[in-house]
């Protein structure tokens, strides 16, 4: 898997920087790339238990110092409860862990700032819209003593999973996320991406609760990830001559 991804990108590079627009600055980028994502909530009071997530961003930089686009990202969150903690509620039927699917779309808008030629540092705000569905492995005491456990069920549709006070939630939620990244841009446009996110989802029940851990709030979500920068439309020459101007100017401003 990995000799294909290193020839594979080895490919996409030797092509560009056999192409005519070498050199040029690119107008919109697709970035492609894995996460590491950690949420914090009533089951877990820290962001400790981290899950993988896949995702693909589109960026439109319309000025050189602000950009936009759209991201899309597919990903889990998992966290483990104790007897203690479910079993004082519902005694005749408990959830010993949750593993929640997130299915997430954000629209965003950048300040970006070039530190290098090739190295730039950014800050982000955006909303977002997510779609979540807890599951979980239930334990059913039996009146005779017996237990019966249940793997992967949809926590939302078992009621007695949650306390009497706590209302039926949907599987959808808006989001905040913010962010702060680092980019590196060869001359050919492709390039190296890192991002911080933190995640704020309008929803109490990532974790299918919401009163019985010690954390008062929303549900909040951090992310790491890393991509792939692949450059899609190319600055004009004229474009790109008056960006390399700019960039002249900066850095002949800065050392000074």
């Amino acid at each position: 898997m990995m000799k294909r991804l290193v020839i594979t990108l080895f490919i996409l590079f030797s092509i560009q920087l056999s192409s005519q627009t070498f050199g040029q600055g690119a107008k919109t980028t697709l970035k492609i790339g894995g996460s590491a994502i950690s949420y914090k909530g009533d089951l877990s009071p820290t962001f400790s238990d981290w899950q993988g997530a896949a995702r693909a961003e589109l960026n439109f930089n319309a000025h050189k110092d602000l950009n936009w686009g759209i991201n899309l990202w597919y990903g889990q969150i998992a966290a483990g409860t104790s007897d203690a903690l479910t079993g004082d509620v519902r005694p005749e039927m408990r959830f010993t862990n949750v593993r929640t699917t997130l299915l997430s779309t954000e629209l965003f808008l950048g300040y970006q700032k070039f530190i290098t030629k090739s190295l730039k540092a950014y800050a982000r705000v955006g909303v977002g819209g997510m779609k979540y569905d807890p599951i979980g492995d239930i334990y059913r005491e039996l009146g005779d003593g017996r237990i019966l456990r249940d793997r992967n069920i949809k926590l939302r549709d078992v009621e007695v999973t949650r306390t009497e006070n706590e209302e039926e939630y949907g599987r959808y939620a808006f989001t905040l996320p913010l962010g702060i990244g680092l980019s590196y841009t060869l001359p050919n446009g492709f390039g190296i991406d890192t991002q911080f996110r933190y995640i704020n989802p309008f929803t109490d029940y990532l974790d299918n609760v919401s009163e019985l851990g010690s954390v008062d709030g929303n549900d909040k979500l951090i992310e790491w990830n890393i991509a792939l920068v692949i450059p899609l439309k190319y600055l004009s020459k004229t474009e790109n001559t008056k960006y390399k101007q700019k960039l002249r100017k900066e850095t002949l401003i800065r050392r000074r």
